[in-house]
């Protein structure tokens, strides 16, 4: 399930940085199984849907893209610029001169900043602070991503029938199959399809096995399908296909993560108002992401009025 979730090889990934709950579990109850089955029994019931029936899995009705569309309407309303479709080329820290920073963008423009957020995958992050942060660079550029991508395919309900049930699967990686997991997206959410369809994403590639990527779209729908009839009998052609490349997009948290991102820290440190997050770091996780991120928002803000407090103070004591 680890190796699954995460695309990586659960002999190299830290329990403690992926799923520090089933450390906890052990650590307190003797095993994960006796922790769980106790934390279950102690669980509040579950409020009843007064709609349809309940799942365990839930996402916005218009797709994950639904979010990202609506966060940058209500910023633009509030009246943030956001630049897009610009690169940053480096951050240059504040000098003797100026206690701003400087972000310096791949069209030629210098920005000034009172505080910068990173929040790019770490080896992007490690690029642009190379500069005046080399130890932290090196630190976020040592970890490791894998490579994935999702084929999505169609069919008609009536050439599937009864072979799928449940919500998917995931492949052992002991294995050694060229999927991963493979989701009956229809069943999970039933909006994700037209009526009379259903819909499967299947996930090929992750840490190791990343020569796949040097296969075409047409030879990887059909390594998918193969895999498919071999695994659930699945042998009508879809309607649809759709294939998406995620490259160097699933962080790995490997043993020594959480040591790594202290050094990260100590070292963020000598630059107040500089600061990094992102899915690389505490969380691949949607939820995960926007607690971290709401953390740094937080303090971006706290240390922003106590450092201007100081200065007015100064100024006040100097005049």
């Amino acid at each position: 399930m680890v190796a699954g979730i995460y695309a990586g090889d659960a002999d190299e990934l830290s329990i403690d940085s992926t799923f520090p709950r089933f450390r906890e579990l052990e650590q307190e109850h003797g095993s994960v199984i006796k922790g769980m089955r106790k934390a279950l029994a102690n669980a509040p019931a579950a409020p009843r849907s007064s709609g349809g029936a309940s799942t365990m899995f839930m996402s916005l009705r218009g797709g994950l893209s639904e979010l990202i569309r609506t966060l940058v309407q209500t910023l633009r309303e509030r009246g943030v610029e956001l630049i897009a479709g610009v690169g940053c080329l480096e951050i240059q820290p504040p000098t003797l001169e100026s206690a701003l920073f400087h972000v310096m963008l791949d069209n030629g423009d210098r920005l000034p900043a009172d505080a910068v957020v990173l929040a790019t995958p770490t080896y992007q992050t490690a690029r642009v602070l190379r500069a005046f942060q080399p130890e932290t660079a090196s630190l976020l550029a040592g970890i490791p991503y894998a490579s994935t991508a999702t084929i999505s395919m169609a069919y008609p309900i009536e050439s599937i029938g009864s072979q799928i049930r449940g919500f998917g699967f995931v492949v052992p990686r002991k294995e050694q199959r060229p999927l991963l997991a493979a989701t009956w997206t229809s069943l999970k959410w039933p909006d994700r399809s037209r009526a009379g369809e259903t819909l499967i994403r299947c996930y090929i590639g992750g840490r190791g096995r990343e020569t796949i990527f040097e296969q075409g779209d047409d030879s990887l729908v059909t390594c998918v399908r193969r895999e498919l009839t071999s695994m659930v009998g699945i042998t009508t052609a879809p309607t649809y296909t759709e294939v998406h490349r995620w490259r160097q997009g699933m962080p790995q948290y490997v043993l020594g993560h959480r040591d790594r991102l202290a050094k990260v820290q100590n070292e963020l440190a000598k630059w107040p108002g500089l600061y990094v997050t992102g899915a690389g770091l505490y969380g691949i996780g949607i939820p995960d992401c926007i607690r971290e991120g709401t953390k740094v928002g937080q303090q971006v803000l706290q240390d922003y009025v106590q450092t201007h407090a100081r200065r007015d103070f100064g100024n006040t004591v100097s005049g």
